[in-house]
C-alpha cells in the first residue's frame, strides 16, 4: 500500500470518515497552497493572487466591486484589498472608483492579466495532471458533489 501523510491506506480505512475527511481537507488546503505557490513563483504570483485573477476572469461578466470579489473568494474585504493592491502594482488589474457609488471600488482586469493565462497553460496542465493522478472521472464527480455540499454548509454558517 502507498503511504501518504505517514498513514497507510489500511489505517485510513479504519478511521472515522468524518474526522479523516475534515483533517484531510485542512491538510489538502495547506499543501495545495504551498504547491501552487511553488508553480506560480516563476510568474511572480502567489496562489491567492492567482485565485483572485481566476475568480475575476471566470465569475463576472462586468468588473465586480471589491466586496463582490471578496464574497466569491470566500475571503475578507481587507484580505482581498491587499491582494488587489499587489496585483495593481504588478499591472495585472486596475482598481477604480465606481462611477455610481464613490464608496465602492471596482476591479478591472488588464491586458497583462489576460496574457498571463497563456504563459500559465504548460504549468497548469502539468500541475493538474499530478494533482488528479489516479483520480477517476467517477471519483471526480463524487468529489464535486461532496465539496459543493460542504461549501453550501460553510456559507450557511456565516
Amino acid at each position: 500500500m502507498r503511504c501518504v501523510m505517514n498513514i497507510t491506506f489500511s489505517k485510513v480505512e479504519s478511521m472515522d470518515p468524518w474526522q479523516f475527511s475534515f483533517g484531510a481537507l485542512l491538510v489538502a488546503a495547506t499543501k495545495l497552497d504551498t504547491q501552487l505557490d511553488k508553480v506560480l513563483k516563476k510568474h511572480d504570483l502567489t496562489s491567492k493572487q492567482w485565485f483572485l485573477l481566476v475568480i475575476l476572469d471566470s465569475m463576472f461578466e462586468h468588473p465586480p466591486t471589491l466586496k463582490q470579489l471578496a464574497e466569491e473568494m470566500g475571503s475578507s474585504y481587507q484580505n482581498v484589498k491587499q491582494l488587489a493592491l499587489k496585483l495593481e502594482t504588478k499591472g495585472m488589474i486596475r482598481i477604480e472608483k465606481d462611477p455610481e457609488d464613490a464608496r465602492a471600488l471596482r476591479i478591472r482586469a488588464t491586458p497583462e492579466s489576460t496574457a498571463i493565462w497563456e504563459k500559465l497553460i504548460p504549468d497548469a496542465e502539468m500541475f493538474l495532471g499530478q494533482f488528479y493522478q489516479d483520480v477517476t472521472s467517477s471519483d471526480a464527480e463524487s468529489l464535486k458533489r461532496t465539496l459543493y455540499q460542504i461549501l453550501q454548509n460553510l456559507y450557511k454558517m456565516k
